[in-house]
């Protein structure tokens, strides 16, 4: 009798761990996000808001200058949820004095970390159509994770020469960031 509750037991934890497992590494189930998409949608915020939620993206919330919209990640309470993204959109529009845009940008966040295939088709996808690429001269900037420091001292830009939007790429142990700018 022992031991069939042994087993019971056993088959239990065993489905646990691997539910647990499998909580925070969900895989986003649409298609990658088009460049053309994004090149068309930054001109276009209501054309590109239908393609997230095309997506399977929902809005979070907005301000003055941007909207957040978001893929989170299904689990917990709604709270929970809110904290957590798989992938994080803002699209924003900076004006000046006068209240006309002059720059529009498309701000996409991927949590590498959960999507790792995602991220990466995603970055190949961008970076073979804006194949240019350049290195922009920062200010030394120091960063410590887990006790290792690293020296950042410059980001990639990527354009396309037919066209005027750039894209600045960052990367953690975490995040993938593509931020998509037109200036007009």
């Amino acid at each position: 009798m022992k031991t069939k509750n042994y087993k019971r037991r056993g088959l239990l934890i065993f489905l646990l761990l691997l539910f647990s497992s499998n909580l925070f590494s969900q895989d986003y189930q649409k298609s990658l996000i088009d460049v053309n998409d994004i090149v068309k949608g930054i001109s276009d915020f209501d054309y590109f808001k239908a393609i997230l939620l095309e997506k399977g993206f929902k809005y979070k919330e907005s301000n003055q200058h941007s909207e957040y919209w978001r893929v989170p990640v299904n689990y917990g309470n709604e709270a929970t949820q809110n904290l957590f993204s798989q992938i994080a959109i803002q699209l924003s529009t900076w004006k000046d004095a006068n209240n006309d845009p002059f720059e529009k940008s498309i701000y996409i966040q991927i949590r590498k970390d959960l999507l790792p295939d995602y991220s990466s088709q995603f970055h190949t996808i961008v970076t073979t159509y804006f194949s240019e690429k350049r290195a922009n001269k920062l200010e030394s900037t120091i960063h410590t994770v887990n006790g290792t420091e690293t020296k950042e001292d410059y980001e990639l830009i990527y354009y396309n020469k037919d066209s005027n939007i750039t894209v600045e790429y960052e990367e953690s142990d975490k995040w993938v960031k593509f931020m998509f700018s037109l200036e007009y």
